[in-house]
């Protein structure tokens, strides 16, 4: 009983599959293509606040803030038929990219009695990476696909908080998600696809000579994106 429905279920993926593998030529190649889509970024931030002698505290903070993002990419793609079963195409990509943000968090502090005002923004405002797209050919015209990458991104600080720093760094992160992508013609196709970059963390320290009160703060970015993008196959 469990080997036909085996037999079965082999059949079902073959008859599902086939015309994927007679039509997978045409979509071996090279492409580019432009997406956008909302975007969140998330900081954690670890800090230790010291005075000799009197105190020392540590505190654990998340910050995020919301926006768009916009990515333009190429890559080489090519599909693999499953010689064993002659049913089954799997699918390869490589693909490079570059990415603009609007999200960022911001915060800000206001004392009016003596006149004490800062503000704080953190944002990975662009990135760029290369990644590997592993897939499989689910019908002739969808491909499922996974993502796993190298991700540049640039992050910056920018302060008025006596016990922060201002700066900007580029930072490695590790890419990975899923997605799928449908041919609406031999040239054209349409993706959606969600991702995560998580990137090493960065550290600044500050000292207030006055009181000689230390902080020293690490900063851990991460961010998570929904793409709708437009491929065009050559």
């Amino acid at each position: 009983m469990l080997r036909a429905a085996k037999s079965l279920g082999v059949l079902l993926l073959c008859a599902s599959t086939a015309p994927a593998m007679a039509n997978t030529s045409w979509l071996d190649g090279f492409y580019f293509g432009a997406g956008f889509g909302p975007e969140a970024q998330e900081f954690r931030e670890d800090a230790a606040v010291a005075q000799i002698g009197n105190f020392f505290v540590k505190n654990h903070d998340y910050k995020s803030g919301r926006g768009m993002f916009g990515t333009i990419y190429a890559g080489y793609e090519r599909y693999f038929p499953v010689q064993f079963t002659d049913c089954i195409s799997w699918y390869l990509a490589g693909e490079i990219n570059g990415n603009l943000s609007s999200a960022s968090f911001e915060s800000y502090n206001k004392e009016f009695v003596h006149k004490n005002y800062s503000n704080t923004d953190f944002r990975v405002q662009r990135s760029w990476g290369v990644s590997l797209l592993p897939g499989v050919l689910l019908t002739d015209t969808t491909t499922l696909y996974s993502r796993i990458g190298y991700s540049r991104g640039r992050f910056k600080v920018a302060t008025t908080d006596v016990s922060l720093q201002s700066l900007e760094v580029g930072l490695n992160g590790i890419r990975y998600g899923v997605g799928i992508k449908h041919e609406l013609t031999d040239n054209v196709s349409l993706r959606m696809e969600y991702s995560n970059v998580g990137y090493d963390d960065t550290s600044m320290f500050t000292l207030d000579t006055v009181s000689l009160t230390s902080k020293n703060t690490i900063i851990t970015p991460q961010v998570a994106q929904v793409e709708f993008g437009l491929i065009f196959n050559f």
